[in-house]
């Protein structure tokens, strides 16, 4: 009976054995696993380090068997130097560009500068812009330049005060400064004076809206048309913008304000309105024929052999 029952229970017990082992092994592995299990954040970070690393690890990083255990940094070392180097590099360039960009700014006014005073004939007609060469935005140093050259440094402003005294002792006006060298005299310093105030105050103007104070040469051919553009500029000038007419408004302006003034200095009862009025007539007559004779005196100049500076 025992041995019936043995013979029963032994695959039993056979199978059971074999499952306990089965188990005990199969939790063995899965314990291994598990303690190759790296956190999510661990794992991410180990991740960056392993392609940072690799990313730095050009082939042959080791230098030997001996040392394979020791990788090489000069690599990063190299590749840290060389950012540190293209860094202060790159901050130099923009120190330079900045000195060049300042240095340009400082340097264009005084170029231009000697550009105006190298014009041809501009000791006679004063400053201007020749016809091959672009309208470009004054800056104040070039307006003061401008300026001090239309008003006292151009002969064509000596000239015209001349040649306007003589007209004016011709016609005895006025009358109580009689003739001769006193009267004639008298008449060139209140026609002077009336321009340098008439010139004055333009240039005020012209720099608070921003007008080109300059005549530009007529970039067209023919006479004709350069002797419309001529006209046309005694009434319209450019605003900053170089491109854009726009009304003379600070010449006639300062032509009626050096007309008004000169009734505080001229003999008898004057009327600073009629004084002021007769000044805004004459710009709009002598200011064309100034500007035609400016258009063509360069040629003409060459027609009579003559140099142009």
């Amino acid at each position: 009976m025992l041995r019936s029952e043995w013979g029963i229970l032994l695959p039993f017990h056979f199978v059971r054995r074999v499952s306990l082992i089965l188990l005990l092994a199969m939790g063995s592995c899965v314990a291994q696993q598990s303690s190759h299990i790296v956190p999510a954040q661990d794992r991410t970070a180990s991740d960056d380090i392993g392609t940072s690393q690799s990313s730095y690890e050009p082939d042959g990083l080791f230098a030997s068997e001996e040392n394979r255990d020791e990788p090489l940094m000069q690599p990063n070392r190299d590749r840290l130097a060389h950012a540190e180097a293209a860094h202060a590099s790159e901050a130099q360039g923009n120190r330079t560009v900045d000195k060049k960009k300042n240095t340009g700014d400082t340097e264009k006014p005084q170029t231009t500068l000697v550009e105006m005073r190298d014009l041809p004939i501009i000791w006679l007609i004063g400053p201007y812009v020749p016809s091959d060469r672009p309208l470009q935005p004054l800056t104040t140093d070039e307006r003061k330049e401008a300026y001090l050259r239309q008003t006292f440094l151009t002969a064509g402003s000596y000239v015209a005060s001349l040649f306007n005294a003589g007209v004016e002792q011709a016609r005895d006006v006025p009358s109580a400064w009689g003739g001769g060298m006193q009267g004639y005299g008298r008449r060139f310093g209140s026609l002077y004076g009336q321009f340098v105030i008439q010139s004055t105050v333009q240039a005020a103007g012209n720099a608070a809206l921003g007008y080109e104070p300059r005549y530009d040469l007529c970039k067209c051919t023919g006479f004709w048309p350069r002797t419309r553009h001529a006209i046309v500029r005694n009434f319209v000038t450019y605003n900053r913008t170089e491109r854009e007419l726009r009304p003379q408004l600070p010449l006639y302006a300062g032509a009626l304000t050096a007309g008004m003034m000169s009734s505080l200095w001229l003999p008898g009862r004057r009327s600073a309105w009629q004084e002021g009025g007769h000044s805004v007539l004459s710009q709009v007559g002598y200011g064309s024929a100034i500007n035609v004779v400016s258009e063509f005196a360069l040629d003409i100049l060459h027609k009579l052999g003559m140099k142009k500076k």
